[in-house]
C-alpha cells in the first residue's frame, strides 16, 4: 500500500495526539489508584510510582497546551483537556 505524504503526515499527527491522550488516561488513573492506595498507608514506593505518574501528566498538558497540538487539532489545550476529562467521565458512568 501506497501512502501519499500528506496522508502519512496527517495519520502520524492523529497517532502522536492518540498516543498522549492514552498516557494521559493513564497517568490520571495511576495518580487516582496511588493516592487512594497512600491514603491507607505510608509507603516509599508507592509515593515515587505517584511523582512519576503527576509528571507524566504534567508532560502530557505541556503538549495539549503546546503550538504543536492545536497545529494538529485546532484545539487549544484547555477544550482539549477537558473533552478528555468528559469522556472519561462519561465512560466511567456507563461502566459503574
Amino acid at each position: 500500500m501506497k501512502i501519499k505524504s500528506d496522508e502519512g503526515a496527517e495519520l502520524l499527527m492523529q497517532a502522536i495526539v492518540e498516543h498522549a491522550v492514552v498516557d494521559y488516561q493513564n497517568a490520571l488513573r495511576h495518580i487516582i489508584e496511588y493516592e487512594k492506595a497512600l491514603s491507607k498507608k505510608a509507603d516509599e514506593g508507592l509515593q515515587m510510582k505517584l511523582s512519576i505518574a503527576k509528571d507524566a501528566k504534567a508532560e502530557c498538558e505541556r503538549f495539549f497546551h503546546s503550538e504543536y497540538c492545536f497545529g494538529f487539532t485546532g484545539v487549544s489545550g484547555e477544550q482539549f483537556i477537558g473533552m478528555i476529562h468528559k469522556k472519561g467521565k462519561r465512560a466511567k458512568k456507563k461502566n459503574g
